[in-house]
């Protein structure tokens, strides 16, 4: 599948995988790619690992890895926490209010 020149055209890319029958995907991405599919509308839902090991730094990738502040981003409502091991996978779905 290719969507796009220089960068992936998500909404090319999503509308040509539901045009092959997918209705739904899971992506596994960064800030960067994270942001982007929020900015598109392509998210319903996001999932998050806390585990049991602080990373990090002044420079450490956010969920919204952009240069300039975001105002603007969509309501979440939590719908699932669930413990695995030491860790919890938290659900979000978008808030479609």
């Amino acid at each position: 599948l290719t969507a796009g020149d220089e960068r992936v055209d998500l909404l090319r890319a999503f509308a040509t995988l539901q045009e092959r029958g997918l209705e739904r995907i899971m992506v596994e991405g960064g800030g960067e790619l994270i942001f982007s599919l929020f900015e598109a509308g392509l998210l319903d839902e996001l999932r998050v690992f806390v585990g049991p090991t602080v990373i990090g730094g002044r420079d450490a990738p956010t969920l919204a890895d952009v240069e300039e502040f975001v105002a603007e981003f969509p309501a979440l409502k939590l719908g699932d926490v669930d413990r695995l091991d030491d860790g919890v996978l938290l659900t979000w779905r978008v808030d479609e209010r």
